[in-house]
């Protein structure tokens, strides 16, 4: 839907595709849409990082990890929603907790319920998004983001009842692979695993630290943020969103939850631009500072390579994951 208006705009000068094979329409339209929404969010993040942290040392080394230590970049250039989605949610955030206007906190709901549509579950970060515009206030900001996201909200709403009987009846359950696990828990997540989290990070089947060793180091920067939000409350977002993505994750057992396909690891990356801002944003700008952050780091990776180098032993069977 997102690739509709370039599919358009790319019609009026290229035939009409016969296949799939037919590339260039379909390679303009993802470049048009996916592409452009993640080329944007970078640019902003980039712009804010150095508006809060002028001299930050490390914000080069943290964009070059994202965009190539990650499967962000790849899904970036694909089209897919991961990256799509996690544009989304970062211009989503920047305009809730960066600007004051009501016109900011309705492009903000507007683009929080749509990233929502494309994965469900990121709904998760945008409920994040709507208590930190509520704790900001005033309420017309919070009316404002409300009515933003009621339009692809009720898109949404309609597209489940005309196509799967009922606005909380969900595709997942119209699947012939999916259909038993729908039934689990609230739309196929139950409670969560520590296994499964465990899983995410480290199993050799799907896990995060094959693609970016350094990524065991999310969970501790965001638990440092969240004890930092009486002095800047905006933290709430990508410190608390990403987790609650991750800990929804692993409560959610599909069939077919391995290799590169998996839908573990591969649904979290709606959340990694936020969480690459946390990154970007604990940086300490002292030498001091610097020497502390390369020695942990430094000591997580050893680590990370030794778990995964062992893991190869304590594969988690694929039948774990299946109900």
């Amino acid at each position: 839907v997102a690739a509709l208006p370039a599919y358009w705009v790319l019609r009026q000068f290229l035939p009409a595709p016969s296949s799939l094979e037919d590339w260039l329409v379909f390679y303009g339209s993802r470049v048009l849409s996916v592409t452009l929404v993640v080329v944007l969010a970078v640019a902003v993040f980039v712009q804010r990082v150095l508006r809060r942290v002028p001299a930050s040392p490390f914000l080069s080394f943290w964009l070059f990890a994202l965009l190539f230590a990650t499967p962000f970049q790849v899904y970036a250039r694909s089209f897919f929603s991961h990256a799509f989605v996690a544009a989304l949610l970062f211009l989503s955030f920047t305009l809730a907790t960066h600007d004051r206007g009501w016109m900011s906190a309705a492009a903000a709901g507007f683009l929080a319920a749509a990233a929502v549509a494309t994965e469900y579950p990121v709904v998760l970060i945008a409920l994040c998004l709507w208590i930190a515009v509520a704790l900001r206030g005033p309420a017309a900001r919070l009316a404002a983001f409300v009515a933003g996201a009621a339009v692809p909200a009720l898109a949404l709403a309609w597209y489940h009842a005309r196509y799967f009987g009922g606005v909380f009846r969900f595709p997942p359950a119209a699947s012939e692979d999916y259909s038993s696990l729908a039934g689990r828990g609230i739309v196929g997540v139950s409670w969560p695993s520590p296994r499964a989290v465990a899983g995410l990070f480290l199993d050799p089947a799907h896990g995060l630290l094959y693609f970016s060793p350094f990524m065991i180091l999310w969970p501790i920067v965001a638990v440092i943020a969240l004890r930092r939000l009486r002095r800047d409350p905006s933290l709430l977002v990508p410190a608390l969103g990403p987790l609650l993505l991750l800990i929804a994750i692993s409560g959610y057992a599909p069939p077919h939850w391995r290799g590169g396909w998996c839908l573990g690891p591969r649904y979290l990356i709606g959340g990694f631009l936020l969480v690459f801002w946390l990154f970007a944003l604990s940086s300490p700008n002292g030498g001091e500072g610097r020497r502390k952050v390369a020695l942990v780091a430094g000591v997580v990776y050893g680590a990370c390579l030794l778990a995964i180098s062992g893991s190869t032993y304590w594969m988690i069977p694929y039948e774990a994951w299946n109900p």
